[in-house]
This record gives C-alpha cells, sequence and structure tokens, in this order.
C-alpha cells in the first residue's frame, strides 16, 4: 500500500453546529463522486486526508474522511475536522498510516482549524514536531519491557502502587527483602 496524504484545504466549511455521522457522509461522498457508474478518484480524494494510491477505485483505500455533502456542494465539516485531530492524537487507538503521512495530514488540519479561528490540539503542546504517532511495535514492545520491569521492583519493594496497602510503620521496619530464585 502506498498511502499519500489527501484533501482539499480550500473546501468551504459547513455549519459548525451540524452533526457528524462519518458512515453516511461517505457514502454520500461516493455517490457525488460517482461511484455507482463511473468512480472519480480525484473528486472522492478531495474529501478524504488519506488515500492509497496503489488501489484508487477500492473505497477501502480512503481513511479520515473530514467532508460532507451539502446541497450537492462539498463542504469540510467542522465535526468531521474535530473527529479526525482526535484520531490523530490517538483516540480510539489512533490511525495505521506512516509519519510522513500523518504530518502531512496535520499541516492540513491545522489549516482548517485556523480557518475556524482556532488552534490545533497539539498546536497547545508545543507545536506539530512534537505531536506523537502511532507507536511502532518495536517502541511499543520496548515501552511494555521497561512498565514491566518498573512493576516487578514495586513488588518487590514493596511499594506497588494498586491494590491493598498493608505495611505500618512496625511492618515496614520488619520487612526484608524478598528473595529471588531462579
Amino acid at each position: 500500500m502506498t498511502w499519500k496524504a489527501t484533501g482539499s484545504t480550500a473546501l468551504a466549511l459547513g455549519e459548525r453546529n451540524r452533526a457528524w455521522n462519518q458512515e453516511a457522509a461517505r457514502k454520500r461522498i461516493f455517490r457525488w463522486a460517482g461511484w455507482e457508474d463511473k468512480p472519480t478518484p480525484a473528486k472522492a480524494r478531495r474529501a478524504f486526508f488519506a488515500c492509497d494510491d496503489a488501489e484508487p477505485e477500492n473505497l477501502t483505500a480512503y481513511k479520515l474522511p473530514f467532508a460532507d455533502v451539502v446541497g450537492g456542494e462539498l463542504k469540510a465539516m467542522p465535526r468531521g475536522l474535530f473527529a479526525v485531530a482526535q484520531l490523530l492524537r490517538g483516540a480510539r487507538d489512533g490511525v495505521d498510516l506512516p509519519e510522513s503521512v500523518l504530518r502531512s495530514i496535520r499541516r492540513k488540519v491545522t489549516t482548517y482549524y485556523h480557518k475556524l479561528g482556532e488552534a490545533a490540539p497539539w498546536e497547545a503542546q508545543g507545536g506539530l514536531k512534537q505531536m506523537p504517532g502511532k507507536l511502532t511495535p518495536a517502541k511499543r514492545q520496548k515501552a511494555a519491557k521497561a512498565g514491566a520491569k518498573a512493576a516487578r521492583s514495586r513488588a518487590r519493594h514493596g511499594t506497588q502502587r494498586n491494590g491493598p496497602h498493608n505495611s505500618t510503620a512496625q511492618t515496614t521496619k520488619k520487612r526484608t527483602p524478598a528473595r529471588h530464585t531462579r
């Protein structure tokens, strides 16, 4: 798969208080782009922030919809943009895309946030470069090992944060280090 950042940043903004239904918006976008008769991938790309260029006529090749067809016109929906921003921040396990594509999408979402007169969620954290992406499998495994090691250490020393705390001043003095056998 060759994912690319797509999505037009020149779309007119829709009503801010209009409800966002991602599945219904996807259906309307694909109908508007002529998917029933003769698909026009270029039209569909304008409404999604990510597209798999290897299969542009496949419906599953489009991720992160943010626009909807309102009155026959494609408009960027503020609540759709808010939903995409949350996914980029890791909500619902984030989105599985290459980091270079995620950076480009964040820039596009930031453009729309500025059109709305707001700062993007990651701008308050110190800028685009500090916005975390999805953990790679190697980083996730390293973090899990470090967490397990810390938990073992806390259990060994009797300083486990969760669970019952039955130590008093007297039992603390009597406590001896646990012996490990392997």
